[in-house]
């Protein structure tokens, strides 16, 4: 290989895949902690409900906020079609109501809430 004649070019699939990566190594790297720091029976399913936390805490209530927000600056403009508002609305009501979506499917408000303590 000829190194003065190697470029990486950027384009939209590498940057998709760096940033799928970062993703899927940031979760693994919080999800670790809570799997080994747990001597508990239930280790999967407490390290999924720590991330669950996390994934619905203060940080992402913020998140979701700037995205409506955002949205509707977008909508007011006219830069932004119907479309784009409706998934967005509906990826944020999917990501908050995912315990009470649970709760109806499985027909046990039990299984809706991680345990506490």
């Amino acid at each position: 290989m000829n190194l003065p004649n190697f470029h990486i070019e950027i384009n939209k699939d590498l940057v998709w895949r760096l940033l799928l990566t970062f993703c899927a190594i940031s979760i693994i790297l919080s999800a670790s902690d809570s799997a080994f720091a747990n001597t508990q029976d239930d280790i999967i399913g407490q390290t999924l409900c720590r991330l669950t936390a996390n994934l619905t805490g203060g940080i992402a209530k913020g998140i979701a906020t700037i995205a409506i927000f955002a949205v509707g600056v977008g909508m007011f403009m006219g830069k932004l079609n119907w479309g784009t508002a409706a998934a967005t609305a509906a990826g944020v009501g999917v990501i908050f109501g995912a315990p009470k979506l649970v709760s109806f499917i499985s027909g046990d408000s039990a299984n809706s809430n991680c345990p506490t303590g």
